[in-house]
């Protein structure tokens, strides 16, 4: 079941949307946030599968709540759902880290089609993370057997803690290496 965050301050729009969603084939539990604020307290509370949200909303808008997400958490697929699409519009929430827009207004049947896609774009994504190795100096880390190799032949198994840490290391290898010549 796919656990969907909807974030609209229209309480009918909502109610339409989580019955269309929640009777479809295999299956949907929508979360309501009335606002971006309310929005963030559930993603936070929650950890939806995707958020689907408004822009023009109450207390903090759709934008804000965008990159508020994106300060922490680059891979949760977002989609807006608003009647704002002008190409200012689209490109702002583009660069806040949006992954896809659906026009107001639609059927339950398009934005489950858009939020399947989104969704499979992120599996696909997340496959490839999984099978990705990572080269530096002598050593090779392949996280997905959770091993470190190093170009002698040598090998160590790693814990999950030290994969995890040695994964974010490597991964973020430009970084560092930019600190160090700081």
């Amino acid at each position: 079941m796919i656990k969907l965050l909807l974030v609209e301050d229209d309480a009918n729009l909502s109610y339409i949307i989580q019955g269309g969603l929640e009777d479809m084939i295999g299956g949907y539990e929508v979360i309501i946030a009335c606002n971006g604020k309310e929005g963030l307290e559930k993603y936070r509370q929650v950890k939806p599968d995707i958020i689907v949200a408004d822009i023009e909303m109450p207390v903090m808008d759709g934008y804000e709540m965008v990159r508020r997400i994106r300060e922490t958490d680059r891979e949760l697929p977002i989609l807006f759902s608003s009647a704002r699409v002008s190409p200012k519009d689209v490109v702002k929430g583009y660069e806040l880290g949006v992954d896809n827009y659906v026009k107001k207004p639609f059927l339950p049947e398009e934005l489950d089609a858009h939020v399947r896609a989104l969704l499979r774009m992120k599996q696909g994504n997340t496959e490839k993370v999984k099978n990705q190795t990572w080269t530096i100096g002598g050593y090779t880390l392949d996280p997905a057997q959770a091993t470190l190799h190093h170009i002698s032949g040598s090998s160590q198994l790693l814990t999950p803690r030290e994969n995890g840490i040695l994964e974010l290391l490597f991964r973020n290898r430009e970084k560092l290496s930019a600190v160090k010549s700081f």
